[in-house]
């Protein structure tokens, strides 16, 4: 609805108006996830895509399957072994690691076709694998373990990390700067490489599973097991906040690109970040398999596996795709102002975007943003007498942009 104007006011003004509707069709959602097959019903834990097309999942039985077409076939590798792989990590489309049961550790060199296996040891279940480059990689295990190999997994040498709970996840930003998280609250992070590891105090004794270094500074996170939050640092890890994300599901793993961030858990929950962590907008998957790991190549492609041997792919980011705005409206409110107005058929968008093109109706540029659930905007740039201005609103969400309004043309004279 219009909010109403000072009839005085607009008697006095010398600008004349002129409404003009082009109706554009509305946009519904769509569908956010779709599930592609992947050849198994062995629970997926991970899943790493190098690019949008090439990328590989692993889960339980030894189960290892590549794509190189974006998802639209799935072919089986042979990793050796039928001890479950829990993690992967790849450098790029051909080097690689795996992780998991009976301390399983493979290396791949040609995109997984080969994987051979490397002698780390020890013998506890290994969790999470990151390879911060070609020489250096960190593992994490059962019994508090953490591992680093300096020639690429040729040799590896056990870490002290002052725990013997079991250690979840780990995530480096640098070959020195990094965290591992795990039960009892387990929280450690190191500066120097892994020689010193240190403790970080969190508010919860539960299991913590998984965690992700967005840059120097922030970082997020996640605690598994009905607990209805995470945590976050903006001080790299020093310090960690809890943060509400309004779920009582277990969130399973995190994936950034840039402030743009990600979390799949338990009955198909996903969240999205669009501000580094600071806030966070639940958008369900439409399914109620767990979902263990995810991987975003780009803001908006990205995937998700789980339970049964569940894989989905998103396009847009896994956000639904806002509603179009409706029944635009415009007029001069003066001769150097226009006030324009609309109808929110969204439920989720974040804000709105206002688009203008003067004395043509297809040379459109941004002439503003508004914030959620807010339906008028008025501009007050460029406005001159003599002019037809031309006006069109869409609803965004994160990176997701949605139909155009109808279009509104303003005469100012």
């Amino acid at each position: 609805m219009l909010p109403h104007l000072n009839e005085k006011k607009m008697k006095k003004t010398k600008a004349t108006f002129l409404i003009l509707f082009l109706l554009n069709p509305i946009c519904s959602f769509g569908q956010t996830w779709l599930q592609q097959s992947s050849g198994t019903s062995d629970t997926l834990y991970a899943v790493q895509f190098t690019d949008t097309l090439t990328g590989i999942v692993v889960g339980s039985n030894g189960t290892i399957r590549k794509t190189t077409n974006g998802g639209i076939n799935w072919f089986a590798l042979s990793g050796g072994t039928s001890q479950t792989f829990r993690n992967i990590s790849m450098l790029d489309e051909n080097t690689g690691f795996i992780v998991g049961g009976g301390s399983t550790i493979r290396k791949t060199t040609n995109g997984g076709i080969n994987w051979f296996a490397l002698t780390a040891g020890t013998s506890v279940y290994l969790n999470s694998v990151h390879a911060v480059d070609n020489d250096i990689v960190y593992a994490c295990g059962s019994n508090g373990i953490i591992l680093k190999s300096e020639n690429g997994g040729i040799n590896w040498s056990t870490q002290s990390s002052g725990t013997t709970n079991r250690l979840r996840s780990l995530h480096f930003i640098n070959s020195n700067t990094g965290c591992v998280v795990g039960d009892q609250g387990t929280v450690r992070r190191t500066t120097n490489g892994g020689t010193n590891w240190f403790a970080q105090t969190v508010s919860i004794a539960g299991p913590l599973t998984a965690v992700y270094l967005n840059n120097a500074s922030n970082g997020i996170i996640s605690i598994g097991y009905l607990n209805m939050a995470f945590y976050r640092s903006t001080n790299g890890g020093t310090n960690w906040v809890s943060q509400y994300y309004g779920s009582d599901n277990s969130i399973r793993d995190i994936d950034f690109v840039g402030d743009i961030g990600y979390m799949c858990g338990d009955v198909g929950n996903f969240y999205i970040t669009v501000n580094g962590g600071a806030n966070w907008t639940r958008q369900p998957m439409g399914v109620s398999n767990w979902m263990n790991g995810l991987s975003f190549p780009t803001e908006n492609t990205g995937w998700s596996v789980g339970a049964h041997g569940i894989i989905l792919k998103t396009t847009t980011g896994g956000a639904n795709v806002p509603a179009s705005p409706t029944n635009l409206v415009g007029f001069a409110i003066s001769t150097s102002k226009i006030f324009l107005a609309w109808f929110d058929n969204s439920a989720n968008e974040q804000g709105f975007v206002i688009e203008r093109s003067v004395n043509n109706p297809n040379n459109f540029i941004l002439a503003g943003t508004v914030g959620q659930n807010t339906l008028n905007f008025i501009d007050s740039t460029g406005i001159s007498p003599g002019n037809t201005y031309y006006y069109r609103v869409a609803a965004y969400f994160g990176q997701q942009l949605s139909g155009y309004s109808n279009v509104v043309a303003v005469l100012v004279t």
